[in-house]
C-alpha cells in the first residue's frame, strides 16, 4: 500500500533536514518528488518584519551599538525562537529604525512582551520616547536584486495610495521592474512592508544600497522605474535615509 507525500510535508523536512538527510534523501526521490523538493528549497516561506521607530537620545547612537555588541545582548537575540536576524538604522542623530526579521508572524508576535523588556533592559537609558510600529507585516513587495551584496545605507519612503486596489496594482508593476531595479548600481534589495494603519494604503519602503555614493547616483535613475505607479498614489511620499548601524544574524 503507498503513501503520498504533501507539499506541506516537504516543507517541514526541508526545514529541519542537514545538508547530508537532504543528499541522502535526494538519490530515493522519483523524477516527480524530486520537482517537489526542488520547489521546497527554490521558494521558502517569506519572512514577518517588524519594523518599528524609537526616538533616541542625541548623539547616542555609538553608545547603542556597544551595547549591542554586548554578548550578553547577542545571548538575548539568540533566544528568540524564530528571529532571522535584526538591524539597527540610524535616521539622523534623534532617531533609530529597528529591522526585525522573523521566521512567521506567531514567532514574531510571541517574543514581542520579552523583547520588549530586554531591549529596555539594555538599551533603555538611551530611548527619548514611545518606540512606533513602522510596518508590520510579510513584506508585499521583495526584490532581492544582489543576494551577496553588504548593505550600509537604506533609502527610506513612506508611500500612501488611493486605495488597497492601488497598493496592489502598484506592486503588480513594480514586480515586473526588477531588471531595471538591478540594473541600478549598489542597489541590494528593495523591501514593502504594509503600514498599521486601518486601511492598508500605506507602506514603508525601504532600498538597501551599498555605499551612500551608490544611493545618491540612483535618485535621478528611480524616476523613470518607478513613475508608472504615480498615478496610485494619494498623497505626497516621505522620503529619508538611514544608515546601517548595527546587524545580527543568528548562525
Amino acid at each position: 500500500m503507498g503513501s503520498s507525500v504533501s507539499a506541506q510535508d516537504i516543507d517541514k523536512c526541508v526545514m529541519h533536514a542537514s545538508v547530508d538527510d537532504l543528499s541522502t534523501a535526494v538519490k530515493m526521490l522519483s523524477p516527480e518528488m524530486f520537482e517537489k523538493l526542488k520547489g521546497a528549497v527554490a521558494s521558502p516561506a517569506p519572512a514577518f518584519r517588524r519594523i518599528t521607530q524609537l526616538p533616541i537620545k542625541p548623539n547616542s547612537m555609538p553608545d547603542i551599538v556597544k551595547t549591542a555588541q554586548n554578548p550578553e545582548f547577542r545571548k538575548l537575540c539568540e533566544s528568540f525562537a524564530g528571529l532571522l536576524g535584526v538591524e539597527f538604522l540610524a535616521a539622523g542623530d534623534e532617531m533609530m529604525i529597528a529591522n526585525w526579521c522573523w521566521t512567521s508572524q506567531a514567532a514574531g508576535d510571541g517574543a514581542a512582551e520579552a523583547l520588549g523588556k530586554g531591549l529596555m533592559g539594555f538599551l533603555g537609558e538611551y530611548i527619548a520616547g514611545k518606540p512606533g510600529p513602522l510596518a508590520v507585516g510579510v513584506p508585499v513587495l521583495r526584490l532581492d536584486l544582489k543576494p551577496n551584496g553588504k548593505k550600509t545605507v537604506y533609502r527610506t519612503v513612506s508611500f500612501t495610495f488611493k486605495d488597497a486596489a492601488a497598493l496592489e496594482a502598484s506592486v503588480k508593476i513594480l514586480s515586473t521592474k526588477q531588471e531595471a531595479f538591478s540594473a541600478l548600481d549598489g542597489l541590494v534589495d528593495v523591501t514593502w512592508v504594509v503600514c498599521p494603519d486601518a486601511e492598508k494604503t500605506s507602506v514603508f519602503a525601504l532600498q538597501g544600497y551599498d555605499t551612500m555614493a551608490s544611493l545618491e547616483a540612483s535618485v535621478p535613475k528611480l524616476g523613470p522605474i518607478v513613475g508608472d505607479i504615480v498615478d496610485h498614489l494619494g498623497g505626497p511620499s516621505v522620503f529619508g535615509t538611514a544608515t546601517v548601524q548595527w546587524q545580527h544574524l543568528p548562525p
